[in-house]
């Protein structure tokens, strides 16, 4: 009861500017069942075999479930030095034809790793390998991290046929990652530019330093693909998470005990970057559907 009482009073308190999920849906409404004629179609490549295949995942008819399992780990302030930062961020080594880049990701499942698509899929062609980098510590100097090792890489068809707002993927990885937490996901809605909420985004932004910026969103575009902000983001941090935090306090009816804890809801991924302007792909329904309810990663 205490448990379920904490994440409602969560809920309550951020749903006005986010939607909040980091869950497993286990069942849903009749407005969220899936059509059987349509959906949206995924490309994994295999990084083994370097085979590529296809996937759809069905269309669904609203981005609002009514029953869903909010009984999820949240992360605890990151212990590193110089930083209280999320331990579920990681930094990306994407390579093609020898030549290296930099970017972020961040974990949303045992074995999955959020990213931007343009991170993994460039010119036309998967990467041909994603050295993956946990650090345990900051900056992530060499011999301070726990290598990953990936395995599949996934990107809607969409992205790679340019169509603009479908800049996101997801890496799966061999390693365990469920003693590291996993984030909050969450949609963002129109409170978010309204009531000129704080936001923030993490990111390696070009080095191994994993750095945050604060600021507020511009706008959401009208089909809620694209959000607009004055973070300043660079190429590094491409991939990373967009979010919003908020501190509340939990009671412990048993103990008596008083504490705060502040959780942080990724509204959106790292798409492209610049000094006073960010754009982020929105946290919507599909990318919910990709990281969740998905038997293909």
């Amino acid at each position: 009861i205490y448990m379920l009482s904490k994440y409602l009073k969560k809920a309550a308190a951020v749903m006005s500017s986010v939607m909040i999920f980091s869950f497993a849906i286990q069942a849903v409404s009749p407005s969220f069942v899936a059509k059987a004629d349509s959906g949206t179609e995924y490309y994994k490549y295999n990084l083994v075999t370097a085979k590529t295949t296809t996937y759809t995942l069905p269309i669904i008819y609203s981005y609002m479930p009514t029953y869903y399992n909010m009984n999820t780990s949240y992360l605890d302030d990151d212990p590193r030095e110089n930083a209280s930062l999320e331990q579920a961020v990681v930094l990306l080594n994407p390579s093609s034809n020898g030549i290296a880049n930099i970017g972020t990701g961040f974990i949303i499942g045992d074995h999955e790793i959020m990213t931007a698509a343009h991170c993994v899929y460039d010119n036309g062609k998967f990467v041909d390998n994603v050295t993956i980098k946990l650090p345990t510590n900051n900056p992530a100097d060499e011999g301070s991290y726990i290598s990953l090792t990936a395995t599949n890489l996934h990107v809607p068809k969409l992205y790679t046929n340019n169509v603009i707002g479908n800049d996101y993927a997801i890496i799966t990885v061999e390693e365990n990652l469920s003693d590291y937490g996993s984030v909050f996901l969450g949609i963002p809605t129109s409170d978010i530019v309204d009531k000129n909420v704080t936001i923030h985004n993490l990111g390696y932004n070009g080095y191994a330093y994993l750095k945050i910026d604060d600021g507020t969103a511009y706008s959401i575009t009208e089909n809620g693909n694209l959000l607009y902000s004055n973070l300043i983001s660079k190429g590094g941090t491409s991939g990373g998470p967009v979010y919003v935090q908020s501190t509340f306090g939990n009671s412990n009816e048993t103990s008596g005990s008083f504490t705060m804890q502040t959780y942080k809801t990724v509204v959106g991924i790292v798409s492209q970057a610049g000094e006073n302007i960010t754009e982020a792909t929105c946290i919507r329904s599909e990318i919910l559907q990709f990281a969740y309810n998905n038997s293909n990663l």
